[in-house]
């Protein structure tokens, strides 16, 4: 299966029916992954390190900045 979407393999997984499985670079920028024939179901996932870390860094700051107003209220 081949996806027109740009290649870039930091941070998305693939997976056939449950099951991690490998994405590859083809045609020099598109991506792909390898379906066994017959029904399946795929799904890419993407999970950034970097993001979670600025959500996590931007909840905390606005729950401090909500705790400092009441205070000071």
């Amino acid at each position: 299966m081949v996806l027109s979407e740009m290649y870039y393999p930091q941070g998305w997984t693939a997976y056939i029916d449950g099951t991690e499985t490998e994405t590859f670079k083809t045609n020099f920028a598109f991506r792909s992954v390898i379906v066994p024939a017959g029904e399946h179901i795929v799904e890419f996932k993407f999970a950034s390190k970097q993001f979670e870390i600025g959500r996590t860094l931007s909840t905390t700051t606005n729950i401090v900045v909500i705790i400092l107003l009441g205070i000071s209220l």
